[in-house]
């Protein structure tokens, strides 16, 4: 199967009622002039935001897989800081070591290789880059997809940290919703050794 980073629909209410965008990326804290990578972007809530906030200085790359929630962004005139992609979020094609941020909002739970997607991830940061994820807590839908199909924040840490992640931190939470922050550290060697579990966090 095909990478899946659609964004889940939120039985038809504003996403508002749920979480608010803006509030998520003051604690993101995202910088003038940042490139960001919005990967599973759907049609735009968190790209035009992370656009407002990084200027005509910065850049977005909005990265997805479905055509058609590409065209909704684009019928809403993104600027010209930012860059749309149809792609894979396992193999994205942009460059190596190119971002400050990489954004996944919502779309882990979505794909069906999360693991690849967090490399990828790695991938894009540059060195002092920064990751971003905000996801489903295990609590019953709506909204968000079935319990069965959200990731555990515990669970989230281990796979950032297997990925060579390092000081995790838990930001903004909601009663659906938690916001993990984390920085690109070494790349992690297949033939080392597995990870130490991590420090719990507080609920999940």
């Amino acid at each position: 199967m095909t990478d899946a980073s659609r964004k889940p629909v939120v039985s038809g209410q504003d996403h508002r009622t749920w979480y608010d965008p803006q509030d998520i990326l003051d604690a993101i804290n995202v910088k003038a002039g940042a490139t960001c990578a919005d990967l599973g972007c759907g049609s735009g809530t968190f790209t035009f935001l992370l656009a407002q906030r990084v200027g005509m200085s910065g850049k977005v790359y909005a990265v997805d897989t479905s055509v058609a929630a590409l065209d909704q962004l684009k019928i809403k005139k993104p600027g010209v800081n930012i860059v749309t992609l149809r792609a894979e979020l396992t193999e994205t094609r942009l460059p190596t070591a190119s971002c400050d941020l990489v954004l996944l909002a919502f779309s882990l739970s979505a794909s069906d290789n999360p693991g690849g997607v967090l490399a990828e991830a790695a991938r894009l940061l540059k060195p002092d880059g920064r990751i971003a994820i905000v996801e489903w807590r295990p609590v019953p839908p709506p909204p968000g997809p079935p319990i069965e199909h959200r990731l555990r924040s515990d669970r989230m840490q281990r796979m950032l940290e297997s990925h060579g992640f390092t000081g995790v931190q838990r930001l903004r939470e909601g009663a659906v919703y938690y916001t993990l922050v984390a920085r690109k550290g070494k790349p992690v060697s297949p033939t080392g050794a597995r990870p130490q579990p991590p420090r719990p966090l507080a609920g999940h």
